[in-house]
């Protein structure tokens, strides 16, 4: 997860439902992704007995290898307005789990990923297991179905058809040219 602004991103959600997953004997690690804020969350969270299935990365210039080690990207944010990093993975291939919130909704229609409720650490947890337990290949099969939807909805070439239509739509016809 990234995490950079912990209290948005929902740092705290995710942090409790790997908690509680390993806790069930899901075993799961974590890597959050963060500066001083989520640095500062985690020690006031656990001091120096920081659990070992939880790390912590500061940003990386490409997070395309970071994507490339997960098998699962988790937002757990509280509110985005437009979730980047959500849709990056996606386009990696990964399987997604996500918060319902108004700003990634919309990626709720691709098929590799799964929605909880906003602040809700058990379902995220329930999430984060039924993902775990699969087979790699369904997790596979997953991100794929991630990566085409990405494709088929915010590649550049549904972003120009839809900037095309845009322009024929709104400009008048004058000699037969636009």
């Amino acid at each position: 997860g990234l995490c950079w602004w912990p209290s948005v991103k929902g740092a705290d959600v995710l942090v409790d439902a790997l908690e509680a997953a390993n806790h069930r004997g899901v075993s799961l690690a974590g890597l959050l992704v963060g500066e001083d804020d989520l640095r500062a969350f985690l020690a006031d969270r656990f001091g120096a007995q920081r659990p070992g299935w939880l790390h912590d990365s500061p940003f990386v210039a490409d997070p395309g290898w970071l994507y490339a080690a997960a098998d699962v990207f988790v937002s757990a944010s509280r509110h985005e307005g437009f979730g980047y990093s959500l849709g990056e993975a996606m386009a990696c291939g990964l399987p997604a789990i996500m918060s319902d919130i108004v700003g990634t909704r919309f990626y709720g229609a691709a098929g590799g990923v799964r929605a909880f409720a906003s602040g809700d650490a058990a379902a995220l947890a329930d999430a984060l297991a039924s993902v775990a337990v699969q087979a790699p290949q369904a997790r596979a099969a997953l991100g794929a179905d991630n990566a085409t939807w990405v494709g088929d909805h915010l590649g550049i070439d549904g972003w120009c058809a839809a900037m095309l239509e845009l322009y024929d739509e709104l400009l008048p016809v004058a000699g037969g040219r636009r």
